[in-house]
């Protein structure tokens, strides 16, 4: 995939694969489609311009598989997701898609909603729940092709700065992995990892911070989509 457009086109392709999914998981599903439409839900950790292409991917699939599906913003927390989730179960939608803000703290929770629905994770998994599939990056080997750029960018090694919005986010603990893993052995010094909880101001802040702090930084990493802006209007 080269190109912008080849990107967009992912999202509707993961949606078609959760209903393809939910159509073998649900078996209530094809008898209640007869008098009503399916209702189904995706639901973010937080709000991001990487979920815009999600969300336009849920309204086109939606549209030619003749559902209905509703796409809710969460705001970073695991509170905020638990009521859009509880909600969405009390309204009636048969199936959610979710990208959980802190898998490990939420396990319990996806399993309370699996006993009701088929529950699947999306951009960030949940390993040791009950959700009945992942769909999305292999993020420890993102973190890996992230530190192998950091390399050829880096061969002398130095010291860098990594950011993200969550610490605990499963997708920011593989790819933070997955990066440390491919510089091991370099003389890359990775410093910290600066947190944001997905304020876009925040993480501007984290790497101006960092700039001002450590003026013999070679390099900073954003492990979340809106992280690199925000590396790059600290630069300007």
């Amino acid at each position: 995939m080269n190109s912008k457009k080849d990107l967009k086109r992912i999202p509707h392709t993961v949606f078609l694969c959760f209903l393809t999914v939910l159509a073998f998981a649900s078996c209530k599903v094809e008898e209640e489609a007869k008098d009503q439409k399916i209702k189904v839900a995706f639901v973010t950790n937080g709000p991001a311009d990487f979920w815009l292409y999600s969300q336009a991917g849920v309204k086109k699939a939606a549209k030619e598989l003749g559902i209905e599906a509703e796409f809710k913003v969460g705001d970073q927390t695991t509170a905020k997701q638990k009521q859009i989730v509880d909600d969405l179960i009390v309204s009636g939608v048969k199936a959610v898609a979710i990208s959980p803000a802190n898998a490990k703290n939420q396990v319990q929770m996806i399993n309370e909603w699996s006993a009701y629905i088929p529950v699947i994770c999306a951009d960030s998994d949940a390993p040791k729940s009950k959700r009945i599939a992942y769909l999305g990056t292999d993020n420890v080997a993102a973190g890996r092709q992230c530190g192998e750029l950091l390399k050829q960018a880096l061969p002398d090694g130095g010291k860098v700065m990594v950011f993200v919005g969550l610490r605990d986010a499963q997708n920011a603990i593989e790819r933070f992995q997955g990066l440390k893993e491919a510089i091991e052995g370099t003389k890359i010094e990775i410093l910290d990892l600066r947190t944001d909880n997905g304020d876009r101001v925040k993480a501007r802040k984290n790497a101006e911070d960092a700039l001002i702090a450590h003026p013999d930084i070679v390099g900073m990493v954003g492990l979340w989509a809106y992280n690199a802006p925000a590396i790059l209007g600290a630069l300007e």
